[in-house]
């Protein structure tokens, strides 16, 4: 079953060093400030009328349950009227103005690569040792002829009466030196000693020396933890010697680099963990390595994801993580067959090659400089953001923006604000940016290869952003009343013992009500000193009939739940009172004897439409329409639902694990650049 993935991307193209490639005006260079009025530059004020075309989520939490689901409720103001900040209507517009004149991104921080989780195979691992300055490989353990890596499994793990875990390696720790007699037939640790303390191996037993890498009872099944070995003690009589080949030394710049490595793959494993709203390991309530069940968050988390410090802790966790290590100490790690790189545990998250902004064109990069400024930069505002090593201390930090979003007058929530049944909304589940076939293209603009495995993703050498996301209007909820709303669920709930169930957790919420469609807000922007086709871009994007269809106008979006169809607004600029800047000066150097040219806002806007395709940025604005226009209602005949990818009744992750799958074979799906209808299918 075919279905639209409920976002796209409009292109983002090079634009130049400077922009140059734009129309003039559009183009970087410094604003025209406040001071005073420009000859050629347009002053005065835009009334806009907002109409709400999908149901508007403008919400506040009412209530939240001990699982951290919230209840949500319009936000409203002490006068009863439906509370919508100017900054949420600005912040819309300038996702829609910086598509439409390729402006440079306002925010852009992914300077660090994104990380992926490896598959669980340790036969494409080997141990690795840090110390000293140095990256030791330890050297195969050899027997019968055979080269196994120089590592064991050691039962370390039990179960208590109420299914939690308990330490049967009593007097040993994460980090520690320890002695094992193993098994020569099943390869097996029979039981671990301190140093020098193992007993004589009979035969068919050799005794090694290594360390103990513990990780924590981390998944529900995990009952070992590992021997790394460094060196083989002794082997039982009438047994078959075990060796070691010789370790491999890593030394200098080349060991430094793969400690530095290693250190910021911790770092960024221990920032994922981090959101706006929590710290999922040290905001549980309880320590980090307690096992309190079997599900995702509550098992314990994996050793260098925490420290203890001089803290009270059971006496397994052994030191903290500290690279490089100080003293005498030695962190256990292990690195792939094929490539050498360190990573902390066995089934780890690693970094892609390149980081995001390296696959975005520089002409693309925010701005660092107030030259620098791009067309939204200019009318929006700008900030210098703050990259690695700090920002340039010369110039201004800031530049507070051409326009403004004035005298809002938004409905009386009696008169717009509408009481439904309770609706708890699917999680608005969808593929992390370090899911690269969503987020990516081949760098000459095509799609990405259906064949590229996950590891290969991120490669600024072949690959680009497939430019900005856009949550592209839902026609089919036009006109609809809340109860069909409702049935159009295209979000199957998750399933529990056979049943669909919408499950009331932190990751969803639930509405009580929304701002019903055809409510109306009204506001006014100011705008000073801005360039003709800044103007016309931005009357452009006021014009639903020009930047949509005649009979398809143009839907923008606003508020929460985006994906699922709500906050398509319809703007309309109901009155232009502007004019030039030598115009109001010679004016008022008249008293008036001279009246100001007025503005003809469909000319300009066409002048800013034409001036982009000239330039060959004409896709971009095709694209942004089709978006803007939103998804058909039926295909044929067909009704096409949007959602995001899902097996079935099955959870949404299954579907993003079987396309992985499908990369062996080439036939992983991956979205397209161009924005007309991003249609995959489903699995079966």
């Amino acid at each position: 079953m075919a279905f639209f993935n409920p976002y796209t991307f409009v292109p983002a193209p090079p634009r130049g060093p400077r922009g140059d490639a734009l129309p003039d005006g559009l183009r970087d260079g410094p604003p025209d400030g406040h001071h005073r009025w420009h000859a050629g530059r347009w002053t005065g004020r835009i009334e806009v009328t907002m109409r709400v075309i999908t149901p508007l989520l403008v919400m506040r939490t009412d209530r939240e349950n001990p699982a951290g689901h919230r209840h949500l409720q319009v936000a409203t103001c002490d006068d009863g009227r439906v509370d919508l900040a100017p900054t949420q209507i600005k912040g819309m517009m300038r996702a829609a103005f910086e598509a439409a004149t390729c402006s440079r991104f306002g925010v852009f921080e992914h300077h660090r690569p994104l990380g992926y989780r490896t598959a669980a195979d340790g036969t494409e691992l080997r141990p690795a040792l840090v110390r000293d300055g140095l990256v030791v490989l330890p050297g195969p353990l050899r027997a019968g002829g055979v080269d196994r890596p120089a590592t064991f499994p050691v039962t370390a793990w039990g179960e208590t009466a109420g299914g939690g875990r308990t330490w049967l390696l009593a007097g040993f720790a994460h980090g520690d030196e320890i002695d094992a007699v193993v098994d020569a037939a099943t390869w097996s640790v029979l039981g671990v000693h301190q140093p020098d303390n193992a007993p004589a191996p009979a035969t068919g037993q050799h005794v090694v020396r290594g360390l103990l890498h513990a990780t924590g009872p981390t998944i529900r099944a995990k009952r070992a933890e590992r021997l790394v070995v460094t060196s083989v003690v002794s082997s039982g009589p009438n047994t078959e010697p075990l060796t070691q080949r010789e370790s491999r030394t890593i030394r200098g710049d080349d060991a430094e680099a793969l400690v530095i490595g290693l250190r910021e793959l911790i770092a960024d494993q221990r920032a994922v963990h981090v959101s706006a709203r929590s710290d999922e390991i040290s905001g549980r309530g309880v320590p980090p390595w307690e096992y309190l069940g079997h599900e995702p968050g509550r098992t314990a988390w994996s050793r260098h994801l925490y420290d203890v410090g001089t803290g009270p802790a059971p006496t397994w966790v052994g030191p903290d993580t500290v690279l490089p290590p100080t003293g005498d100490r030695t962190v256990t790690c292990w690195t792939e067959v094929r490539r050498t790189r360190l990573r902390p545990v066995m089934i780890s998250r690693l970094t892609y090659a390149d980081p995001p902004d390296r696959l975005l064109d520089a002409s693309l990069h925010p701005a660092d400089r107030l030259d620098q400024l791009s067309a939204a930069d200019r009318v929006f505002g700008w900030t210098r953001g703050r990259r690695k090593g700090g920002p340039d201390p010369q110039g201004p930090e800031a530049h507070r923006g051409q326009l403004r979003v004035t005298e809002l007058i938004s409905p009386a929530a009696c008169d717009a604000v509408e009481e439904i049944a309770e609706l708890t909304l699917d999680p608005l589940s969808t593929p992390k940016p370090s899911q690269g076939r969503f987020y990516l293209g081949a760098g000459d603009g095509g799609p990405m290869g259906s064949g590229v495995r996950r590891e290969g993703f991120f490669d600024a050498a072949s690959q680009a952003l497939l430019g900005r996301k856009v949550y592209p209007h839902h026609r089919e909820l036009e006109g609809v009343d809340s109860d069909e709303i409702r049935a159009k669920r295209r979000y199957r709930p998750a399933v529990e013992n056979g049943q669909p169930r919408p499950l009331q957790d932190k990751q969803n919420v639930t509405l009580h009500e929304w701002v019903r469609p055809h409510s109306e807000f009204r506001f006014t922007l100011r705008v000073t000193n801005l360039h003709p086709m800044e103007l016309g871009a931005l009357l452009w994007l006021l014009d639903p009939l020009r930047c949509g269809r005649p009979d398809r106008p143009a839907r923008h979006r606003l508020g929460m739940g985006r994906p699922l169809g709500f906050g398509a607004v319809e703007l309309t600029a109901t009155a232009v009172d502007l004019c030039d800047g030598e115009a109001m000066s010679t004016f008022l150097d008249t008293l008036g004897a001279t009246v100001p040219v007025k503005i003809d806002p469909s000319e300009l806007a066409g002048e800013f439409e034409a001036g982009m395709r000239g330039r060959g940025f004409g896709e971009v604005l095709d694209v942004l329409r089709a978006a803007l226009v939103g998804y058909p209602k039926a295909d044929r005949g067909v009704p096409t639902p949007v959602r995001y990818p899902r097996n079935g009744t099955s959870p949404i992750y299954e579907w993003y694990v079987q396309n992985e799958k499908d990369a062996v074979g080439g036939d992983a799906q991956v979205l397209r650049r161009r924005g007309r209808g991003d249609r995959l299918t489903e699995n079966r």
